[in-house]
């Protein structure tokens, strides 16, 4: 099994995040958004968020999507 989650790179590290108890939600990292220009329809500002490193190297054709949907995908 493989997976990629804020905080953790692969199951172990994961395992490792839930049994410390820690969480992985971070400030935005600079480039993904401005928090501040995005207010949702309450008018709230989201400033935190669980977010992956390395967004760009996903290998959308690995998973069989077309590059069009890949490109406006949320990470």
């Amino acid at each position: 099994m493989g997976c990629r989650v804020p905080g953790a790179s692969g199951p172990d590290e994961f395992w490792q995040l839930l049994s410390e108890g820690r969480d992985a939600v971070t400030v935005v990292p600079e480039g993904r958004w401005d928090p501040f220009s995005a207010p949702d329809e309450t008018g709230e500002v989201s400033r935190h968020g669980g977010f992956l490193d390395d967004v760009a190297g996903f290998d959308a054709e690995f998973f069989g999507i077309p590059p069009r949907e890949a490109a406006v995908m949320d990470p």
